[in-house]
């Protein structure tokens, strides 16, 4: 899952959840329930998460995490 994607690149690269916050539109809450698959994440969250970590928007969907699911 895209999510799950997300949240293990954050903490592999000790990524604070308030870094997301800060650089998008995303809240707290929004964001803590999508990391953990509570809340799908919209299409333009996810734009803007790939934008404040600088990353294409196929980064998270790429063999290297499609492979391990």
């Amino acid at each position: 899952m895209i999510y799950e994607n997300i949240r293990d690149y954050l903490n592999s690269r000790g990524i604070k959840h308030s870094f997301i916050v800060s650089n998008t539109n995303i809240g707290k809450q929004a964001l803590s329930e999508s990391l953990n698959g509570r809340r799908r994440i919209t299409a333009d969250e996810y734009e803007e998460i790939c934008n404040a970590l600088d990353v294409s928007l196929d980064y998270f969907t790429k063999s290297q995490y499609v492979a391990r699911a």
